[in-house]
């Protein structure tokens, strides 16, 4: 993967610092073809190809999650970092921000029915919970933030970190 970035203006132009990096998935599954007694086989993950409406819940709960985290965090991304001098950018990070709350609540709570109105002892699910209530606080923050109450605390760094925080963790 590439990254760059400019430290001047919200301007497009001349990264001066850019680099490559790599990452490595140690979770991911990846199709192999096998040949048992003659027959061959492929070994995927249970969820690609899903017959059944459970798994294909699933299917869709990661594709609008990745529409919403993958597409809306990096407006909010762009929003704050290279288009704050542009007038009403501001709106567009609060909009696409209530966005990506509204899809993460609804379709995590949508998960949650599916498994029964549980939360199973499961990495994914777990992880789920703490990025919902994540998701919730940092829309709670950006509001302070915005209307600059509780003047005391310095909310504003607290958003910001957050927001970093999630982005690395994302």
């Amino acid at each position: 993967m590439c990254y760059g970035y400019h430290t001047g203006t919200y301007l497009f132009r001349e990264h001066q610092k850019y680099g490559t990096f790599t990452m490595k998935l140690p979770f991911a599954k990846f199709v192999q073809n096998i040949t048992t007694n003659g027959t061959k086989v492929n070994v995927v993950d249970t969820i690609e190809g899903a017959d059944d409406e459970k798994q294909q819940f699933y299917i869709t709960h990661g594709w609008v999650l990745w529409v919403g985290w993958g597409i809306f965090g990096f407006v909010q991304l762009l929003t704050t970092r290279y288009f704050k001098a542009m007038p009403g950018s501001i709106w567009i990070h609060i909009v696409s921000g209530w966005i990506i709350l509204i899809i993460t609540f609804v379709m995590s709570l949508l998960a949650i029915k599916k498994q029964g109105n549980m939360i199973t002892n499961e990495f994914h699910n777990i992880l789920g919970v703490i990025i919902l209530a994540y998701v919730g606080f940092l829309n709670i923050s950006g509001i302070i933030t915005k209307y600059r109450w509780l003047k005391k605390i310095p909310i504003r760094e607290i958003h910001k970190y957050s927001g970093f925080l999630i982005i690395i963790g994302s």
